[in-house]
């Protein structure tokens, strides 16, 4: 009996030392990976089974933990999208990995396009309602072409916040007349 139950015990181990979840880091490592940007790695432990959706304590994703490493964000970015990363996830504030990239004074462009192109939400709202666009023009020098390509891609210019501000408020609030003249154009009351 002893005998059985000692082969039953190591036919269990093999089969989980040799399956590829058993070579997967934990979701807490494999975010720390996305946020240093080391890219190589990334891909080997997505490949691996990484839990390309895991969510550290604020609900931060490997997606959005990478956009904090600008210089290799955009193929972290890249290869988390293509292993399936959910582009709309959202944190315990609400925000999506789109906000985390367009709320910058210095936003990676070209992941915001990768990010809207994978279906990223350009009308998600945070708790407390501010849209994409809100945050892209509420912070001091946004990025136009940020502007434009979330009007672009659909972002409602006339949203309100639970305040009930719209982007146009916030540009004005900053005095940012450029934005101001983008969204006037695009249709903002």
């Amino acid at each position: 009996m002893l005998k059985r139950f000692l082969i039953i015990i190591s036919i269990f181990l093999i089969s989980f030392l040799f399956s590829a979840s058993a070579f997967a880091m934990n979701d807490k490592e494999f975010i720390e990976f996305c946020l240093q940007g080391w890219e190589k790695e990334v891909k080997e432990e997505i490949a691996n089974g990484a839990n390309i959706n895991a969510q550290n304590e604020e609900g931060a994703t490997p997606l959005m933990s990478a956009l904090l490493r600008y210089e290799s964000a955009h193929e972290i970015v890249v290869e988390l999208i293509k292993a399936g990363a959910d582009v709309n996830a959202k944190n315990i504030h609400g925000e999506t990995a789109l906000m985390w990239a367009s709320n910058t004074s210095n936003p990676p462009l070209e992941v915001i396009k990768e990010l809207i192109k994978a279906g990223a939400d350009v009308n998600a709202k945070n708790n407390d309602g501010k849209t994409v666009l809100m945050g892209a023009v509420g912070i001091p020098n946004p990025i136009h072409e940020v502007i434009f390509d979330l009007i672009k891609a659909g972002a409602d210019v006339n949203a309100k916040d639970k305040d009930g501000n719209t982007a146009l408020d916030l540009a004005k609030r900053n005095n940012n007349t450029d934005a101001i003249e983008i969204l006037t154009k695009a249709g903002a009351k």
